[in-house]
C-alpha cells in the first residue's frame, strides 16, 4: 500500500483533473445554450447544465453564466445551481476527510 501523502497527492491532482474537465464540458454547454437561445432553436435541458454542475463542472457553470450573461438572471435555475455547489462541495469535502484519516 502506497504512503498516505502518495494518495493524498494522487486525489488533489485526479480531483482538480476532474473539476478541469467538467467545467470546460459546463462552459462548451452554456455557449451551445446561449447561441440557441439567440437562434431561437432546441436548447439545451437545464437539467444537464445541473447536473455537469453537480459532478463537479460548477466553476465552468459560474463563469460562463458571468462571461456570456446566460442564465445569470433566472432564479429558478440560480437556486438549483448553488444547491448543486453545496452538495458537491459537501461530497468533496467528505471524500477528503476519508481519504485523509
Amino acid at each position: 500500500m502506497p504512503p498516505k501523502s502518495d494518495v493524498i497527492h494522487a486525489f488533489v491532482g485526479y480531483a482538480a483533473l476532474w473539476y478541469l474537465v467538467l467545467s470546460a464540458v459546463s462552459v462548451v454547454q452554456f455557449w451551445f445554450d446561449k447561441r440557441r437561445a439567440k437562434n431561437g432553436v432546441w436548447r439545451t435541458p437545464e437539467a444537464s447544465l445541473l447536473l455537469v454542475a453537480l459532478l463537479g463542472g460548477w466553476p465552468g457553470s459560474l463563469l460562463a453564466m458571468s462571461r456570456f450573461r446566460h442564465k445569470s438572471s433566472k432564479r429558478s435555475f440560480q437556486t438549483p445551481l448553488m444547491v448543486c455547489i453545496a452538495v458537491n462541495l459537501a461530497a468533496l469535502v467528505f471524500a477528503a476527510i476519508v481519504i485523509c484519516t
